[in-house]
């Protein structure tokens, strides 16, 4: 008889962990609208916290923009000042010397911005 496969047989071998798995399966999903409510309660009251952290990769690439950033910003910087300066410089003769100082501070912003190592 052991070679005759019948229903029976199926039943009482598949049967029963299908069935525990559907019990399984109905327990959640009528636990889950209650769990998510505690998760609910939990965040309106402030006590739940995540914490995220940046991958390597992107780390490295936030950094090298920040960078980028900064260094630009030095840059209109000096740009602003150059310009200031030469209109000072060539308009007026009182502000001869400080469209001269203007001037001598943009190279010094532009260096500055070139050559600063962010730590």
């Amino acid at each position: 008889m052991s070679g005759i496969h019948t229903f029976e047989t199926d039943i009482g071998v598949c049967g029963l962990g299908w069935t525990s798995r559907g019990v399984d399966l109905a327990q959640l999903v009528f636990r889950l609208p209650e769990q998510m409510n505690r998760l609910f309660r939990v965040a309106e009251r402030g006590g739940l916290t995540m914490q995220t952290s940046l991958a390597p990769d992107t780390r490295k690439s936030v950094r090298q923009l920040e960078q980028a950033v900064n260094r630009l910003t030095w840059f209109v910087l000096a740009a602003g000042l150059l310009i200031t300066g030469g209109n000072l410089y060539t308009s007026s003769d009182r502000a001869t010397a400080l469209g001269a100082w203007l001037m001598v501070a943009a190279v010094a912003a532009f260096l500055w911005g070139l050559f600063r190592r962010d730590s």
